[in-house]
């Protein structure tokens, strides 16, 4: 039978290392100085492992833009069925906790903070002392579902201004308008109707609202690349 000491529970918690450092093997052979014991061995080499800290979770932030001031918002994104695109799509959470942050508007990437962020629409608590919200209130949830497919535009599909701006001719704002208008005469995907300016395999229905997001989000996109366009023209002027 072992003369050890039973483990001291401790109220406190340490992250350590899985695999354990020279100094924690070191202290570990050492002991502590008066209990050279196993548990008085395992306590020193605890003492001796560097300190971890645990993964921060993203604190919720109201964040803009540097470079053109549209609002980012994180949020849940649309992703095809891996199973049968047929099957429609499904919600999912593909951004893990991240500091730097892609804007879907101008590509501009920035880190609002030295830690994980997640951009929202607004801040769930407000001071009695707070201002109102100078746009008059938080976007409504069709509002950020189109905010975060365009997101999902540009970085799931690679969609971004220099892509978009290869579409001339109104082609992103025919695809928005044959989402909204068609999708009940021609619900099965790769068979898009006349007006669309795409190859078929990019014809991918759902159900109505989820086809009015896209809609919503590819007719964004064309006003984004006319705004592109025309502050070009002006500074060439």
């Amino acid at each position: 039978m072992s003369n050890d000491k039973q483990p001291v529970v401790r109220k406190s918690i340490k992250l350590v290392p899985v695999e354990a450092t020279p100094e924690m093997i070191l202290a570990f052979q050492r002991g502590e100085p008066k209990d050279k014991s196993f548990w008085g061995c395992y306590r020193a080499m605890l003492a001796a492992a560097p300190n971890l800290s645990a993964p921060a979770e993203p604190i919720d932030m109201v964040l803009h833009c540097p470079k053109c001031g549209v609002q980012h918002i994180d949020g849940p994104e649309w992703a095809d069925d891996p199973h049968d695109i047929e099957q429609g799509q499904m919600r999912v959470w593909s951004n893990p906790p991240h500091r730097s942050h892609l804007c879907h508007h101008c590509g501009f990437i920035w880190r609002p903070a030295d830690v994980p962020t997640n951009g929202v629409a607004s801040v769930k608590t407000k001071g009695k002392n707070d201002s109102a919200p100078a746009d008059g209130g938080a976007l409504t949830d069709a509002a950020r579902d189109v905010l975060a497919e365009r997101r999902r535009q540009v970085e799931s599909e690679g969609w971004t201004a220099r892509h978009d701006d290869s579409h001339k001719g109104g082609q992103m704002a025919a695809a928005g308008g044959c989402y909204a208008l068609f999708t009940d005469a021609y619900p099965n995907v790769g068979d898009p109707p006349p007006d669309w300016p795409w190859a078929a395999k990019w014809w991918k229905p759902f159900e109505y609202r989820r086809d009015l997001v896209k809609a919503g989000a590819l007719i964004l996109a064309e006003i984004e690349r006319i705004d592109r366009l025309t502050a070009e023209h002006r500074s060439e002027s």
